[in-house]
């Protein structure tokens, strides 16, 4: 089962693949309000910023899961 209150709160009783779902959306949205309103030219810096402090805390979780399942199959 899901470890994290959020999480578990999020698919009590669905499946877990809804999850999946919810971060997409969530991080798409986050991604759209930092176009339209952080990303003007003198902050384009500060947007693109963001934006690589998200892709990172995404893929170092995806990575770690999968690496755990590697290790363990």
């Amino acid at each position: 089962g899901e470890q994290h209150f959020v999480s578990s709160a999020i698919i009590f009783g669905l499946h877990p693949i809804v999850f999946i779902f919810v971060k997409i959306i969530v991080v798409s949205a986050i991604l759209f309000y930092i176009d339209k309103e952080v990303a003007k030219e003198e902050e384009q810096n500060l947007a693109n910023f963001i934006k690589l402090f998200i892709i990172i805390l995404g893929f170092a979780t995806g990575t770690r899961d999968l690496l755990r399942l590697m290790v363990l199959s």
